[in-house]
């Protein structure tokens, strides 16, 4: 009898536990924070602004919600740490702030150029919601202001909005694919410097210049229309402190150089080596792995980098005949692989004096050339590398000249 009793307990308390109701939450009752943005505040906190989605805009599952409804909220409140800034902000919003769908940490400029800027990060690993995939974008304004001012015209969903030039950075190569985990690793390696997106809804009147279509940092690019922000270029961070920027072009070369990432496909021009006046259309690829011959004594230490690259010709304003001249297809071959070479040597060098360490990953690379951890260690990378003999050299395969192969003769039309 008294074994039958602890069995109906036991199952009472069963049903009990795994009801799987008791704790549950309605949609519209969570407020999902897509953006994070954090910029210094006063007295050594933190200015914590947390862009909230409308779950019922936007979609027709809930019902068609109010024609005033806006499909977000922005709201930023100063706390030691936007962890705690959270629940400050529950104290004037209805619905409960989640970290679970958040797309970006967005990061001040002058945040991320402070020694303290790590210990902010390093608060974030502890946040269970948070994901340690997402992105880390850094702001030449403050936060605050990018995130009220970047309103998109089309996107109106903030999540798909992020998501999506996050996406579009990523593919064109302008902007480097950087999140909280790949920060946490690089700083605690202590070797490479790491790269984040550069943002801005800042846009300087510059000329442009003789610069081309990646040679610009965010706010940069001359344009008329779209949304006020502007994603190309990157911010570098050393240390885990941000001590410089790269153009979309050198954040290219850097992608390019590093073999952990591969990318897709990247548009490009160069100079007619015939018609200087004008300059070739381009579609670059990555045909093949990287390959590295590496000298890593302690005295002379050097280092040599094969790059292969595939690249399609889409377009000859010039309309000289390389499609079918072998001879002038081959000046054009080396004319760019010239370009290319000369100017990824320069950049290797650019990183070697200004930011005496190299965002390229290369350190892993180095690991496989010493028989124990002990010895690469000694050898202390980030402090050898400035001094290393670097040499780039690129190797290109021209493939296809666009879907129309012949070159036409504009000379011979007439009204």
């Amino acid at each position: 009898m008294m074994a039958r009793g602890i069995f109906l307990t036991f199952s009472f308390l069963m049903v009990v536990v795994l009801s799987g109701c008791w704790d549950k939450q309605e949609l519209d009752e969570l407020g999902f924070v897509m953006a994070i943005g954090l910029d210094e505040g006063a007295h050594g906190k933190i200015d914590a602004t947390f862009q909230i989605a409308n779950p019922e805009v936007g979609t027709s599952l809930l019902g068609s919600p109010p024609p005033d409804e806006k499909p977000q909220e922005v709201l930023t409140v100063t706390a030691p740490d936007f962890l705690s800034a959270r629940n400050t902000a529950n104290a004037f919003t209805s619905r409960r702030l989640t970290f679970s769908q958040t797309q970006a940490l967005i990061i001040s400029e002058e945040l991320a150029r402070k020694k303290e800027f790590i210990n902010v990060i390093y608060s974030a690993i502890r946040e269970r919601e948070l994901r340690k995939e997402i992105s880390i974008v850094i702001t030449k304004e403050k936060a605050q202001d990018f995130i009220r001012k970047d309103k998109p015209k089309i996107d109106t969903r903030p999540h798909k909005y992020y998501r999506l030039m996050i996406e579009r950075a990523r593919e064109t190569g302008f902007a480097p694919e950087s999140d909280v985990l790949g920060y946490l690793q690089t700083t605690e390696e202590d070797a490479d410097l790491f790269l984040a997106m550069y943002a801005t809804t800042e846009n300087e009147e510059r000329e442009s210049g003789s610069r081309y279509e990646d040679e610009y940092l965010a706010g940069e690019i001359p344009r008329k229309g779209g949304i006020p922000g502007q994603f190309i270029g990157s911010a570098v961070f050393k240390q885990g402190k941000m001590i410089g920027t790269l153009t979309g072009e050198e954040t290219r070369m850097a992608l390019i150089l590093d073999e952990t990432m591969k990318i897709k496909e990247m548009f490009a021009t160069y100079e007619d080596p015939i018609d200087k006046k004008h300059r070739v259309i381009t579609r670059v690829t990555s045909s093949d792995d990287l390959t590295f011959k590496m000298k890593l004594t302690k005295n002379n230490p050097q280092i040599n980098v094969k790059v292969p690259m595939t690249i399609e010709i889409l377009g000859i304003p010039s309309l000289i005949n390389y499609s079918t001249d072998l001879k002038k297809q081959k000046r054009l071959k080396k004319s760019i692989e010239d370009a290319i070479t000369k100017r990824m040597n320069e950049f290797v060098e650019e990183t070697q004096q200004r930011f005496k360490g190299e965002p390229f990953h290369w350190a892993l690379v180095a690991q496989r050339h010493f028989l124990r951890m002990e010895e690469y260690e000694s050898f202390d990378w980030m402090k050898t590398y400035p001094n290393m003999d670097i040499d780039v050299d690129v190797d290109i395969i021209l493939t296809e000249f666009g879907q129309q192969i012949q070159t036409p003769e504009l000379g011979d039309v007439k009204d």
